[in-house]
């Protein structure tokens, strides 16, 4: 009979999983390998000063060449693409917080243009990072009713014109 599977069978799972994924020509070795490259992975999920390839192939104690190549092989992405990830994920939690601007979150993760920023998050996560900013402010304020939107002008029970709709700044095409 077979025993359902623990967390800790999960984790050897996914560790067989990338052992098998690594290069070399005994267990032994892709054991060893796939342990420093564990060790980049969570240098990169730590420290978001570290963008220097070659400083994460001295960590994995390999060359920086071999190590890109391998890093890739083994998690799916190179170590830029996890540290952006890294990066932007730590960014969606101190925005989820609503505590920071999102310069100083920008300044936070190590990115000094808000609007470089701004526009890699957009395109990450599907909403600007200020949605996120305000959502947990609003949160944070508790759930006050907003007022109702009011026509674009002109008193209430007058209908609106439709030049008056239109948005002044807008390029009629």
């Amino acid at each position: 009979m077979s025993r359902p599977l623990r967390a800790g069978d999960l984790e050897m799972l996914r560790f067989d999983e990338g052992v098998a994924r690594c290069p070399g020509r005994s267990l032994a070795h892709r054991r060893q390998l796939y342990a420093r490259l564990l060790a980049a992975r969570e240098e990169i999920a730590t420290r978001f000063d570290v963008a220097c390839l070659d400083s994460l192939a001295e960590v994995a104690g390999l060359s920086s060449c071999h190590f890109l190549r391998v890093f890739q092989r083994v998690f799916g992405e190179t170590p830029h693409d996890m540290t952006r990830r890294c990066r932007l994920e730590h960014a969606r939690a101190l925005l989820a917080e609503g505590v920071m601007s999102v310069t100083e979150v920008a300044h936070c993760i190590g990115m000094r243009n808000r609007c470089a920023f701004a526009r890699l998050f957009r395109d990450w996560f599907g909403v600007p990072p200020s949605a996120i900013r305000n959502a947990a402010a609003s949160k944070a304020r508790g759930s006050l009713p907003r007022a109702p939107a009011m026509p674009a002008a002109g008193p209430p029970g007058r209908p609106v014109p439709d030049f008056e709709r239109q948005d002044p700044w807008r390029r009629n095409a």
